[in-house]
């Protein structure tokens, strides 16, 4: 073939709008880049460019660290399948190193003969990109940001055979979304494109962590010319995933360095806030003397965050004309010129201030200059960089926004609304995003999409079935910022839409039309219309089974998911046997999706359906153990994601957490439990301040979660603290409270109820018992009996606080309404209510001693004793404790009654029962402990008995240790 040829050929495989590949002597041809710039070059006009030092480029670290696997992964790809178009994904989160990987794949290719870099972010429609006609090795970094120029490189090697590529094409896609938000656009491609990522980059091991730890702090010290001096080492096991990244195991020790503080900060968001405030007070000094004024080129800077290359020529003078700097024209790009930050190319559409980088540090600064004071031009500069770099400005609007809601809310809340804005006063602007109205995105960015499909649907030419995606799309949005009646109405306008011609649809249309009738049962069931979210979800299921059998489709996610919200619809209904058997059956559908195909979407859906799972196997009685498994499975699942915790995870990774904690607190692993509910809450903190009206039940229920495990763990003030911040969120929910919303709440009053007894805080116990008694009984009513149970409960700990207060008989009243109750519901469903049955049990014998009926206190708590040791025995540490409970109650019993022989048979059968629970959980049962011991000592001393010493040595023991640890 001669060259001629042999061009084109290759500048139609590789060609994308305008840009395409070739060899060299094309006219205005660019090579792929590899960037490397020297450590010593961090250091500028005497001080450090944090920005630069902690960018892959200048390899402050000297070689990769923990990514060997990963490396050699991507050097096999791009070697396999000599002469052929691939194309891969590469994810992983924030400053997990996913650009320095690929940097040292290009690195290693080319030594060994390949042309290789990346796309320059330079790139213009017109430029063609060099090859030398030889094996081609090619990256995209933030591909998310240059998305309609990866579509079309996509639709242009789509249908190009194999036979008609000369030599191996690799295509690398860097980013930081998941494979889910790749996937259709990858499928496009076939065989060509992998069916999951090639790598996964996550956090480094500890061991990792401290090596890196000390070399950049070494090395930073050295290029800086900083005398080396001692700084605290921190304990890299003890820190979570998000602490060592390697991005963030970096800056802590460029931040040790340059601190006069010898303690390490590890916070991720203090620590970004520091570097970024170090490096707005370096900006601000360049800026004066250069003749841009205090803030001009800190605000310049800024601007490039948002921007997808940085600022060019012509962005930074229509900048200056918005006046973001003290000057304009020539003069202003000659003092940008004057700086260490400019990128002197030549062209008015070349960057003359590139984007800085790395991103998370970036958004932390685009924060402290624009945002911590806001600028009152803010909405007209944002508003430049969105028409001016359009294709992936929404893109760029979620990563920052999520990287600031961990440094600070109120800046984050205050983007929002800019960026919200420019579409809302300048409507024609919506266009320019279209595409963003049909994607899925993410939360953070939800609020601008909604402002761009308000403008979309004004259009008078839209079709029905357009209109009708776009009010669905926007009833998602409106439900992720927590606009719940107007997602509902949204939700039924698009149903309406699509059921005018129903009889005419196709088969893919009459599934459409299903699927928004499960999204809009979604909808309504957040609007508190429980009932008739559950009649319209169980009956479109029907029909989404009957379609799927019809239409014999092999992608069954759809149906998955829709059964998975079934089972969810059906716990909530009270139906726990045909809830199991829905999330089990999602459960086997998801699992088969993923074991086909493991990407993070397919790992993503497995985890939520196997939690969905936990919950539902936890209202099943002796199911205890495998309700645990399947949250574990769910947990070590995300946890195989590198990103896991990113925007697009980390409200999953919450849910996770939090029902783990109760499968640990049901089975007596208090503190396992507080760990796990601790990881769910220090999400759910951000997120809430973030989008209240979104994350308010999760949240609260999370903390009335956290006020139990508390409780058990014998910390009774840190309990009612909990449950009183749950109280406050659900109160704010006012009338938009949902049956969920209001159970909650009279879990929330009770738990409080119970504390404060615990605390002898008697008036307010009973008096806020009674309040939880009225919600629940309230809520219940309109339920027609389905929470039964919690009103029992509620029942039960209102007696408990009577008792304590003295009045046994009134006590006495409510305790035999709960065993009333608890009794129906166990002969309903034997086995799942008979923790709570012996509990009310051992409450009524007590109160029945108290007042003076021996004989009834002595068939309740015998009662109860039977069924705390069949509990006993199928989970030992869930119910041990209660046993032993129980025992000393009946031993107190006999005590009373002068029958002090079978006194000390319980008090010594209590002792010994208590005693290994004790030891493992020393705080939480010490005053049990304490209390059943005196009692045997006590049983005893009546009989004139030597206590048992050997019996109670391990208790004394235990108690010596907690004496020490405390003082």
């Amino acid at each position: 073939m001669d060259d001629e040829m042999r061009s084109i050929t290759v500048k139609n495989i590789l060609a994308f709008g305008n840009v395409s590949i070739s060899g060299r002597g094309v006219k205005d041809t660019i090579a792929p880049r590899l960037d490397w710039r020297s450590p010593s070059e961090i250091v500028v006009d005497g001080e450090p460019d944090i920005f630069s030092a902690l960018q892959w480029r200048y390899r402050l670290a000297s070689s990769l660290y923990e990514r060997d696997a990963e490396l050699n992964a991507l050097i096999q790809w791009a070697e396999s399948s000599q002469n052929s178009i691939s194309v891969r994904l590469l994810t992983g989160g924030g400053g997990t190193g996913k650009t320095r990987l690929a940097a040292e794949t290009i690195s290693q290719l080319r030594e060994k003969g390949w042309a290789a870099g990346f796309v320059p972010r330079n790139a213009t429609s017109s430029q063609t990109i060099e090859t030398e006609l030889r094996k081609f090795f090619l990256v995209f970094d933030y591909p998310e940001e240059r998305i309609e120029t990866v579509r079309a490189l996509f639709q242009a090697i789509q249908d190009i055979p194999d036979s008609q590529v000369e030599f191996p094409i690799r295509i690398l896609l860097v980013s930081r979304r998941p494979f889910i938000d790749w996937e259709d656009l990858l499928s496009d491609l076939g065989t060509r494109a992998g069916r999951q990522e090639i790598a996964n980059l996550s956090a480094l091991s500890a061991d990792q962590s401290s090596k890196l730890f000390s070399e950049v702090c070494e090395r930073f010290s050295s290029i800086i010319g900083s005398k080396q001096k001692e700084i605290s080492h921190p304990n890299w096991k003890a820190l979570s995933d998000a602490q060592r990244t390697p991005l963030l195991v970096m800056a802590a020790a460029i931040n040790s360095v340059l601190s006069d503080d010898k303690h390490t900060v590890l916070d991720p968001s203090k620590l970004m806030l520091a570097l970024a405030n170090r490096e707005k007070k370096r900006v601000s000094k360049v800026s004066i003397a250069n003749g841009l004024g205090k803030e001009g080129l800190s605000r310049l800077l800024a601007m490039s965050v948002i921007s997808s290359e940085g600022l060019t020529a012509l962005q930074c003078e229509e900048l200056a004309k918005l006046q973001i700097a003290e000057v304009k024209g020539q003069q202003l790009l000659d003092c940008i010129n004057a700086t260490p930050w400019s990128d002197q190319r030549s062209g008015r559409m070349a960057p003359v201030l590139p984007k800085l980088e790395p991103d998370r540090l970036a958004s932390t600064f685009f924060g402290a200059v624009m945002l911590d004071r806001p600028v009152h031009r803010i909405l007209d500069w944002l508003r430049l960089i969105a028409v001016t770099d359009s294709e992936s400005f929404s893109s760029i609007v979620s990563k920052v926004s999520f990287d600031l809601l961990s440094v600070n809310r109120k800046w984050r809340s205050s983007f929002e609304e800019a960026v919200t804005d420019i579409v809302v006063e300048t409507p024609n602007l919506a266009l320019l995003f279209l595409d963003f109205a049909f994607e899925k995105g993410t939360i953070f960015s939800a609020r601008f999409a909604v402002a761009v499909i308000d403008v979309i649907l004004v259009i008078d030419e839209l079709d029905n079935e357009t209109r009708a995606v776009l009010l669905n799309n926007r009833a998602n949005k409106k439900s992720d910022i927590g606009d719940f009646a107007a997602a509902l109405s949204d939700a039924e306008k698009a149903c309406e839409i699509l059921e005018i011609n129903a009889t005419s649809h196709s088969k893919s249309e009459r599934k459409n039309l299903i699927m928004m009738k499960i999204n809009l049962a979604r909808r309504l069931n957040e609007n508190g219309k429980e009932d008739q979210a559950f009649d319209l979800l169980v009956s479109e299921v029907d029909k989404l089974r009957s379609y799927f059998e019809e239409a014999a489709e092999d992608d069954k996610e759809d149906l998955a998911q829709s059964i998975k919200n079934l089972s969810i619809a059906l716990q909530e209904g009270g139906y726990p046997d045909e809830a199991s058997a829905a999330a089990s059956e999602a459960v086997s559908l998801f699992q088969l999706i993923w074991q086909a195909n493991q990407t993070e979407a397919s790992t993503q859906n497995l985890a939520s359906a196997l939690n969905t799972l936990s919950n539902c196997l936890s209202l099943m009685a002796g199911c205890e153990d495998e309700a645990l498994r399947a949250s574990i499975e769910a947990l070590e699942l995300l946890k195989k994601m590198p990103n896991y915790k990113s925007d697009a995870h980390e409200d999953l990774l919450a849910i996770v957490h939090s029902v783990l904690a109760r499968r640990l607190m049901g089975l007596g692993r208090y503190a396992e439990a507080v760990h796990s509910i601790q990881e769910a809450l220090n999400i759910y903190v951000l997120f809430h301040a973030a989008f209240p009206r979104v994350y308010a039940s999760s949240y609260a229920e999370a903390l009335q979660t956290k006020a139990g495990i508390l409780q058990m763990l014998g910390r009774h003030e840190d309990a009612l603290g909990s449950s009183l911040e749950a109280i406050k969120i659900y109160e704010e929910l006012g009338e938009a409270s949902s049956f969920r919303d209001i159970r909650g709440l009279g879990e929330a009053v009770a738990s409080a109820a119970s504390n404060y007894s615990e605390l002898g805080r008697d008036d307010e116990a009973l008096g806020v018992g009674r309040r939880s008694l009225e919600i629940i009984d309230n809520l219940n009513s309109r339920a027609f009996g389905r929470f039964d149970f919690d009103y029992a409960h509620a029942l039960n700990i209102f007696a408990v606080s009577l008792g304590r207060a003295g009045k046994p008989v009134e006590a006495i009243g409510y305790l035999e309404r709960a065993n009333a109750i608890l009794v129906k519901l166990e002969n309903m469903r034997p086995g799942v209510r008979l923790g709570d049955l012996a509990n009310v049990q051992n409450n009524l014998g007590n109160r029945y001693r108290d007042v003076g009926d021996f004989t009834l206190a002595r068939k309740a708590l015998e009662q109860s004793i039977i069924y705390y040791r069949d509990l006993t025995e199928m989970n030992p540490d869930a119910h041990g404790p209660f046993l032993a409970t129980g025992l000393a109650n009946l031993a107190t019993l006999h005590l009373s009654a002068g029958d002090y022989l079978q006194a000390i048979t319980f008090a010594e059968e209590a002792v010994n029962t208590l005693t290994p629970y004790f030891i493992r959980n020393p705080i939480g049962l010490a005053d049990w402990m304490n209390s059943t011991g005196e009692l045997y000592v006590h049983c005893c001393a009546e009989i004139g008995r030597e206590p048992d010493f050997d019996l109670l040595a391990p208790s004394i023991e235990a108690f010596e240790k907690l004496r020490e640890s405390d003082m």
